[in-house]
């Protein structure tokens, strides 16, 4: 139908927010800057750079964060060196732009005792020039692609347990009695009382 014919401040949003974790820090660095002045001598010159540690946040804004989130990436890119010294193994940027896996949260355990898998989502994906994500067939990705599923443990036990309800008591020839009562005991599968810390397995 017309969309005129519906409520406007009713009508369900088009996009929503998804994803709204921030990435993992990062290293990052600047450029080298200039070397030292030697002033005559002959000294060796130095030439010096920022590296920080990054975070890429949920509205796609990189933001600064303290070195200790990058301790897991390992030492920091080099920040010093002299003006004659060949770096071999410099720090190069990640190409945003080039195919990658992305790895979604895990799901929760597939029992509700026992073993069981959790399962989550991976995609491949590469973002575009414009900033936004384009998804991708898995073969463009290059590398394993992380694992889809997991095994896991529910702690809780599997025995099946019950209550065991006696009968009701009668009110007949009790004088001032408006109330019967019964026993209830929560058991396991054996028939054994189970500890009341524990009878929430017979809700």
């Amino acid at each position: 139908v017309d969309d005129g014919l519906c409520d406007p401040y009713l009508r369900p949003p088009e996009n929503e927010t998804c994803n709204a974790s921030p990435c993992k820090p990062r290293w990052n660095v600047g450029d080298w800057g200039n070397c030292t002045e030697g002033n005559g001598t002959d000294c060796t010159q130095f030439q010096f750079r920022n590296v920080f540690c990054e975070q890429t946040l949920a509205n796609n804004v990189p933001s600064l964060v303290e070195d200790e989130q990058c301790s897991e990436l390992g030492e920091a890119p080099q920040s010093v060196k002299a003006c004659d010294e060949e770096i071999e193994d410099d720090f190069m940027v990640e190409d945003e732009s080039s195919p990658k896996y992305h790895s979604g949260p895990w799901t929760g355990c597939s029992v509700i005792c026992g073993d069981g898998i959790k399962t989550r989502e991976v995609t491949c994906y590469k973002k575009t020039e414009e900033g936004d994500v384009e998804i991708l067939e898995d073969s463009e990705c290059i590398g394993n692609k992380p694992a889809m599923e997991e095994p896991c443990t529910n702690e809780d036990p599997c025995e099946p347990a019950d209550w065991i309800i006696s009968d009701f008591t009668a009110c007949d020839g009790i004088c001032g009695l408006t109330h019967m009562s019964r026993h209830a005991i929560c058991t396991d599968g054996e028939g054994n009382a189970l500890p009341e810390e524990e009878e929430d397995r017979c809700d």
